[in-house]
């Protein structure tokens, strides 16, 4: 199983177009498996991979028994089973857009309870996924399906919060403003009310220290530690130089300057489309 999500990665998308009929029943068939939690967590890994490359009308046939199994992989209580079928269930609504409609509320209420799960530091990963599948599926099914659960949602993710309370190391954080920044794109400007949650974090992250040092690069004294990375650098008038940064912050920075841009060019773009919906109506 892992060998054909490898292949479905390489290979894609000529071998999801060519031989989807042999794979995909094959990865179906091997979720029922129940009598190895590996073999059903890598099946639908294997899922999520094929999805990369995978067209939507390729998918379609297949979702009502393919979601069916991944639906039952989630009721399972085994994190390792669990996590790997919500990003298989994220990759497919990815895919799928609208056809992943008649599907929504067979998955919801499930997701909605692993976003409330416990807080315990080994259900975070699991508790990220599901955010990353929940927005995920907002956008697939639009606005007007999602926005009857995007309050209680938008509270369960907001309740992940304060930041400065989470570990350095939690990914929770991550998952959540990638989460927002996907509703926001949902909801358009109905997410306004949310800005004051999402917003003052982000800040926080792009005000990050990255630490950046430069020192002689001969200084054998420089002990680089856990989490920095350096290079050697030739600078015109100055020598060789070590230049060493904290890569985990830089990139904390870029993701944060990312979402800013994405709110702002989503609820810019909303408002056009307000405007011009008036003006068509006068």
């Amino acid at each position: 199983i892992n060998t054909i999500g490898q292949m479905s990665t390489d290979f894609g998308p000529a071998l999801q177009r060519s031989l989807h009929s042999i794979v995909l029943p094959a990865l179906i068939a091997a979720m029922d498996d129940f009598s190895s939690n590996r073999v059903q967590a890598h099946a639908a890994a294997a899922v999520i991979n094929l999805c990369e490359h995978c067209e939507r009308q390729t998918l379609k046939p297949y979702l009502p028994e393919l979601l069916a199994k991944l639906r039952a992989l989630l009721d399972r209580p085994l994190r390792i089973v669990q996590e790997q079928a919500v990003t298989a269930v994220a990759s497919v609504a990815d895919v799928a857009m609208s056809d992943f409609e008649p599907f929504y509320d067979h998955f919801l209420p499930g997701l909605k309870n692993l976003l409330g799960a416990s807080t315990a530091k080994e259900a975070r990963m699991l508790r990220g996924k599901a955010m990353e599948c929940v927005s995920l599926i907002g956008v697939a099914v639009g606005r007007d399906k999602f926005s009857p659960d995007a309050k209680e949602i938008m509270q369960l993710l907001i309740n992940v919060q304060p930041a400065s309370e989470l570990d350095p190391d939690d990914p929770q954080l991550s998952f959540m403003l990638q989460a927002c920044a996907r509703i926001c794109k949902c909801l358009g400007d109905d997410f306004k009310p949310y800005l004051p949650y999402v917003i003052p974090p982000l800040l926080q992250s792009a005000q990050v220290d990255p630490e950046l040092q430069v020192t002689d690069a001969d200084d054998d004294d420089v002990e680089e530690e856990e989490g920095m990375e350096s290079i050697k650098v030739d600078i015109r008038g100055q020598g060789k130089k070590r230049i060493t940064i904290r890569t985990a912050a830089l990139e904390e920075k870029a993701t944060a300057c990312s979402m800013l841009h994405s709110y702002a060019a989503e609820l810019k773009a909303e408002r056009a489309r307000m405007a011009a919906s008036e003006a068509a109506v006068r």
